[in-house]
Order: C-alpha cells, then structure tokens, then sequence
C-alpha cells in the first residue's frame, strides 16, 4: 500500500530538475539515505538496487523481447561529506556494468560469505504509464500485488529486511515500503516514509 504521495507541484518541479528516469532513480535513493541517516545517526549504508537488465550487451538493446532481466547489487551510499544527488549517482555510476556480474560473483568466494544488505531500493519510474497508453495489457494494481503478499508477511527469504518502492503514474510520484515486521518494526517504517517526505519536500540537490 503505497504511504505516501508527493503533491503534483513539488513533483512537477523535482521532474523538471531530474527529467531522467537515471536522475530520479538517484534522486530517491539519495533521499532515502539521508532519512536511513536520519533516523538512525548511520552516514553509510549499503543499498541492494535493481535493474530491469534491458541494457544493450554487445549488441542490439533487448527492448522487444518480453520481460525482465532482472539483476540486483548492492551500492555503498556515504553521507559523511554531506548529501548530494551528484555525489550518490558518481557511487551508482562507478558499480561495474551496472552490476550485471554481481549476481554469479555473489554466489563465489569471498562474497558467498557476505551479508546482504538490509534495504533495498526499486524504481518502476514510468513504466505503467508506458503500458497504460499502449493499451495492450492492462496493468494490474497495488492492490493485486497487496492481496499476493500481505502486508507484513515475510518477504523472500535473500530480501532485504525494508524495501523502498517507487512509481511515477499519472503524473504523480508515489513511494511506500515493504518490510518484514518480524525484523523492523511498524514505527520505524513509518518514521522513515514521513522523513522521506520531509526530504522530498527541503531537497536541494
């Protein structure tokens, strides 16, 4: 269920400074940092990211097959030098081919040993506006998504203990989280949605 809903003003206005999906993208995860840093006194945190894996590799881009390519990896976000979309995107862009070898690395020595990280950030940017206007496939709603996993369910079992998830529909940018209440509490979720709102509304860049 998504938390919150940013007004169309303000939306209108970030848009305008960040056109990009890549620049919004960067956007919410810094600003998810600096509420992780505000509610917890924590600078550095890492941050499992995901990508749709259409990217061009050696070839033509996939953009006509069907579905996903899904890749996770995780990015250290450091805020001890002050938060900036600039400095959080120069971090994104230095993964290497924006972590398409993570997956089978993190599965070999030394990283099979490694945690995963506990928040994870997902950016849908305007892909259901996309298919909205196309027309072919209707999209299916928050709710559906809800009714297969219920709310405060335990999610898969390498998920992140909280995970950021953003949509731009209809103009609007809406955010909310999934989290596994048996690990991070109702409050703490909250409190972390209403700071984001908070940033969202101060930032600067």
């Amino acid at each position: 269920r998504w938390q919150q809903v940013l007004d169309p003003l303000r939306c209108r206005l970030l848009v305008e400074r960040y056109p990009s999906s890549q620049q919004q993208h960067d956007l919410f995860l810094t600003v998810m940092a600096c509420a992780w840093q505000q509610g917890t006194g924590q600078p550095k945190c890492v941050v499992r990211l995901e990508h749709h894996g259409r990217s061009p590799l050696n070839g033509p881009a996939p953009e006509r097959t069907a579905g996903w390519f899904v890749r996770e990896y995780p990015v250290a976000i450091d805020l001890t030098g002050g938060a900036s979309v600039d400095s959080v995107s120069a971090a994104v862009a230095q993964v290497p081919h924006r972590g398409l070898s993570y997956g089978l690395l993190r599965r070999t020595p030394p990283l099979c040993h490694l945690p995963s990280p506990h928040r994870g950030l997902v950016y849908y940017g305007r892909m259901h506006d996309v298919l909205r206007a196309r027309g072919s496939f209707q999209v299916l709603g928050e709710d559906f998504y809800n009714a297969s996993h219920p709310e405060g369910a335990p999610l898969w079992s390498n998920a992140p203990r909280i995970v950021m998830e953003v949509h731009r529909t209809h103009g609007a940018l809406r955010w909310g989280f999934k989290s596994d209440e048996s690990r991070v509490s109702r409050g703490f979720v909250q409190s972390l949605s209403e700071a984001v709102s908070e940033w969202l509304n101060s930032f600067k860049g």
